[in-house]
């Protein structure tokens, strides 16, 4: 029994150690590390909020606080490479004072990729608080209001899409089905955006087609989500019919 208790011990040890190299490797161990604070808007950078700085005494509140958050982050470890996606997500980018930079994005359920540029590695940290502030907290921090258009709303989407084209444009897509002697098919896909009914709403559809058609059916998908400006999306239709290439011998 001694010898478990020993051995459970020695395993809580090593799991805690690791899991402070991984926090470690942000080297925020206090605000004096902080240089400065960028929020950059990728959709609209001529809107970019001034970098907040430490000697600003309403800035460094705001520090404290994203510092605070970053430290207290549970660590969901290392991923090989940033996301990718076809538009990325606004980011937060962090100056350190020993020449280190970060760039902060949110994910998906609490998710904050933290790309620690030097090195290009990512660690994932898992923070309601910071995913919701990089998400649109800063706008209240900053005073400042985020551009709500077409090109935003299928930001917001195309980021869990990366696969489509922007707002308005059509890429081009080629498969084969059947065989033996597969049949080559063509395709597209498209992105649509239109302005809603409902006050600050867009509704992005998104368009997967193969040239053909399969007992009737055209081979076609559509996805249709609702974006509103507090950067909410949801699917509020769809239509899967695309994979019936699959059926043809």
């Amino acid at each position: 029994m001694k010898k478990l208790l020993v051995t459970l011990l020695l395993l809580l040890c090593f799991l805690t150690l690791v899991g402070c190299k991984n926090a470690s490797e942000l080297h925020v161990a206090k605000v004096s590390d902080i240089q400065s604070l960028q929020y950059e808007i990728v959709m609209h950078k001529e809107n970019n909020p001034v970098p907040l700085l430490l000697s600003n005494a309403k800035d460094k509140v705001i520090i404290e606080k994203i510092t605070s958050w970053m430290g207290q982050a549970k660590s969901e470890g290392f991923d090989n490479q940033v996301p990718t996606q076809s538009i990325p997500p606004n980011f937060l980018t962090i100056k350190l004072t020993n020449g280190s930079t970060y760039r902060l994005s949110p994910g998906n359920n609490d998710i904050v990729y933290v790309q620690i540029v030097d090195t290009n590695k990512t660690l994932r940290l898992r923070s309601s608080n910071l995913n919701t502030w990089l998400r649109s907290g800063w706008g209240k921090d900053t005073n400042q209001v985020l551009p709500f258009d077409e090109a935003v709303a299928a930001a917001l989407v195309l980021k869990d899409h990366p696969d489509f084209p922007k707002a308005g444009e059509i890429k081009k897509i080629e498969t084969t089905a059947g065989g033996p002697g597969p049949t080559k098919l063509n395709g597209e896909l498209k992105t649509m955006v239109e302005k809603s009914s409902q006050k600050d709403t867009y509704v992005v559809t998104l368009t997967k087609a193969w040239n053909i058609t399969v007992n009737g059916k055209e081979a076609k998908s559509v996805w249709k989500y609702k974006v509103t400006k507090d950067a909410k999306v949801e699917l509020i239709s769809s239509e899967e019919n695309d994979k019936i290439i699959n059926t043809i011998k």
